[in-house]
């Protein structure tokens, strides 16, 4: 095995001289023991050597070793494939066929009939967009010069700042996914005790492993939208706080995933904390992150009137969340799941319009009211083309309704809790 060449600032210099120009490699020669001090001073004192070698040495020392030392987003690992044109991504999901009766009489217009897909679609636009400047100033230049891997530690600690900091502001982007769903309660979630010990920790581990043996099928009450989507265990990621991990073991956890030790640890993600103390773990689906890179880029400017040089790292990216697939927050809080009253408020439309249905989940013997309601137009409609748009709260009214309609919720984590409202054409 060849051996590892040090990162002194020598062979730093040497390493970038190749890719400089021909005229200023002439002022730079091959850096050696005895002519590294004439080296240092002619780069600090001739303009043109001292303006191309500063970009030169960012680009092969410090964005080289900050993928090493800088902070990483535990969560970027679920990020999909990078989005390089466009702001606006359209996530489609086509839910389950429903059966009719097969009757071997059927008249031969089934046949030309068309049948009409229950279509999911959302739309996730690119908004996250942040810049984080890093300034190298003639005298930080000058003192990289004053010890052996200075050069390194210089380069290295300007350009990990800015790329952990864009790493930092990500991973809160990802995690507040969580925090936001659940403060708007919109996730699914299940009461648990707080884990404090090793009895609190079995318990969550039963929950746990119900939610994943439930994942498997295709239960709308388990998603933000009601698709009828499923998920495999080794498609799953178990996000918690260190305070939680250190009750669980591995093997415990590895039981409840029906997986190998090994495979849990990749399962695993630790986060700080969620936002809410409430929280103990999220199981979900790794297509939770609907998350993107567009690009990120260091681009420079060199101050002459300060001999310095301005390096700005820009990030631009789409962090959203799929309401199509599997999700479960296990909570302190509790969870009104039964018991509840859903109010759907009633009132006027315009044929050939679309109109926002609101509804409320209240009451029941909880805090956590989970909004996980299904509407349909149940009664009324005249016009084929009237219809909740399929995981929405919009109605589309046809341009030829004239029918009094009756807009039906469906709570879904207990199908025999429902509510009604009345809509009636305007002016009528």
């Amino acid at each position: 095995m060849a051996e590892k060449v040090k990162a002194t600032n020598a062979n730093i210099l040497n390493a970038v001289r190749n890719t400089l120009s021909y005229e200023v490699q002439n002022h730079l020669p091959e850096v050696t023991s005895d002519n590294l001090q004439q080296v240092y001073n002619d780069i600090l004192n001739i303009q043109p050597l001292r303006n191309e070698i500063v970009p030169a040495l960012v680009q092969r020392i410090g964005l080289q070793t900050i993928e090493s030392v800088a902070w990483r987003n535990p969560l970027a690992r679920y990020k999909k494939d990078p989005m390089r044109y466009g702001a606006t991504e359209e996530e489609t999901y086509v839910n389950m066929c429903k059966g009719k009766v097969y009757d071997s009489r059927e008249s031969y217009e089934a046949a030309f009939q068309q049948y009409q897909s229950y279509v999911m679609s959302v739309f996730h636009k690119v908004n996250l967009k942040l810049q984080y400047p890093v300034t190298i100033t003639f005298d930080n230049l000058r003192s990289a010069f004053t010890s052996e891997y200075g050069i390194r530690d210089m380069m290295s600690a300007k350009m990990e700042s800015a790329t952990s900091g864009a790493n930092w502001d990500e991973y809160l982007a990802m995690k507040g996914l969580i925090a936001t769903g659940y403060g708007a309660e919109m996730l699914p979630a299940v009461t648990v005790d707080a884990v404090t010990d090793e009895a609190t920790a079995k318990a969550l581990l039963t929950e746990i492993k119900a939610a994943v043996g439930e994942f498997q099928f295709p239960e709308p009450a388990n998603n933000i939208l009601g698709a009828t989507s499923s998920s495999k265990p080794g498609n799953l990621i178990w996000i918690t706080t260190p305070r939680v991990n250190a009750q669980i073991s591995v093997e415990a956890l590895a039981y409840a995933f029906n997986m190998d030790k090994a495979d849990v640890e990749v399962s695993t993600v630790i986060v700080d904390n969620f936002g809410n103390d409430a929280i103990q773990g999220v199981l979900c689906d790794v297509r939770f992150f609907n998350c993107r890179d567009q690009f990120r880029e260091m681009s420079d400017q060199r101050l002459a009137n300060i001999l310095s040089w301005n390096y700005f790292y820009t990030m631009v990216e789409m962090i959203s969340p799929s309401p199509f697939f599997p999700i479960r927050v296990f909570t302190t809080d509790t969870v009104a799941d039964t018991g509840v009253t859903i109010t759907v408020t009633g009132g006027t439309y315009t044929p050939g319009t679309t109109v926002e249905v609101p509804y409320t989940v209240t009451g029941g013997t909880g805090t956590y009211h989970p909004k996980l309601v299904t509407l349909e137009v149940t009664a009324g409609a005249v016009s084929r083309d009237t219809f909740i748009i399929p995981g929405t709260n919009l109605l589309q009214v046809g341009a030829d309704e004239t029918g009094s309609l009756t807009v039906t919720g469906t709570f879904r984590p207990d199908p025999s809790i429902t509510g009604t409202g009345a809509y009636t054409k305007k002016g009528e």
